[in-house]
């Protein structure tokens, strides 16, 4: 599956071993250290589940997708207000008029986050932002969300609103719940993925990868590390 790489920076994969992904944290199992999982059968999403170790099967994989969580205590570290943490909320996500470039079954509308920014902010953020690659990098948009299919911010379809007041501006970045668009495009008969906002925390530093190529991309056989 490919998606814009922007939307889905990857991280790592495994096959089949629930306990594959070592690299990303030390007797870290992808069953039960997220705090929500999302079931998905066919096109919808039928419930939600605090572990899948009775759901896991034998011939599943699982992908590891870095998140913009992973950028914010540089943003705070730099004086940036982010208004969710600031607030106690859930990060605003929207379904957006942007298509992501089909493989296969997999394709569907880019998802993206939203943070309400000082204009002042706005250069020195990309800044900060375009050093983390494997977390989603610099905003995909900034100013009308009308531009990219989003009629109101203030009813986000995934996480809770927050107010963009005066002087600021919003700005957007690519979201990993873009992978259940296209997972949903594709209708499988089973597929399980993070709830909107329940992340997977890893071991690996907030800080920026002083190489990404060999430190972030995924591996060539999804099966190894």
């Amino acid at each position: 599956m490919f998606i814009k790489p922007v939307a889905l920076p990857a991280g790592r994969a495994c096959a089949i071993c629930p306990r594959g992904f070592e690299a990303l944290g030390k007797g870290l199992d992808i069953r039960t250290d997220l705090p929500l999982y999302n079931i998905i059968n066919g096109d919808s999403v039928v419930g939600q589940v605090p572990d899948l170790l009775s759901h896991w099967q034998a011939d599943l994989h699982a992908f590891a997708i870095g998140c913009s969580f992973t950028f914010e205590r540089a943003l705070i570290n730099a004086g940036i207000t982010i208004r969710h943490i600031e607030e106690q909320k859930t990060v605003p996500m929207f379904r957006t008029d942007i298509e992501t470039t089909r493989s296969g079954p997999f394709g569907g509308p880019m998802v993206v986050s939203m943070r309400p920014i000082q204009v002042s902010d706005v250069n020195r953020v990309k800044e900060i932002c375009q050093a983390f690659p494997h977390a989603h990098g610099a905003p995909i948009h900034i100013g009308d969300p009308g531009e990219i299919g989003i009629s109101d911010v203030m009813h986000p379809d995934w996480g809770d609103p927050v107010e963009v007041k005066a002087g600021e501006v919003p700005v957007f970045w690519g979201c990993g719940v873009t992978s259940q668009m296209a997972v949903l495009q594709a209708k499988p008969e089973i597929a399980f993925s993070h709830a909107p906002g329940a992340m997977l925390i890893t071991d690996w530093p907030e800080t920026p990868p002083s190489d990404y190529a060999s430190t972030f991309s995924p591996t060539t056989n999804p099966t190894q590390f």
